[in-house]
């Protein structure tokens, strides 16, 4: 809804909405699909569909690509999460960045 007006006088238009999503997802691939077909939602909940859920796990390669991305991206952070083998304070990087912690 435009600020401002309310849905009696401001009638849906998907462009707009379009629009708004595209500029909130700028940072990721999208496509904005078009509907011709009204479906009846009355009786329907998308809950009520039967379609099997599936994990999503990276693969070793790809876990180790995002990690990568991540530490490359963001290295201070990279070095306040890291915790020890024993699971104790923050001491370096998994990746042997040195975090200039000393015990």
């Amino acid at each position: 809804m435009i600020a401002g007006g309310d849905s009696a006088t401001s009638p849906y238009d998907p462009a707009v909405y379009a629009g708004v999503y595209e500029r909130v997802l700028r940072h990721r691939n999208t496509d904005a699909l078009g509907l011709d077909v009204i479906l009846p939602t009355e009786r329907l909940s998308v809950y009520d569909s039967r379609s099997p859920a599936l994990d999503l796990i990276p693969s070793a390669t790809d876990a180790e690509r995002f990690i990568d991305e991540v530490e490359r991206r963001y290295p201070t952070f990279a070095c306040s999460t890291a915790r020890s083998p024993a699971g104790g304070r923050p001491e370096a990087s998994p990746r042997g960045w040195s975090c200039g912690i000393s015990s």
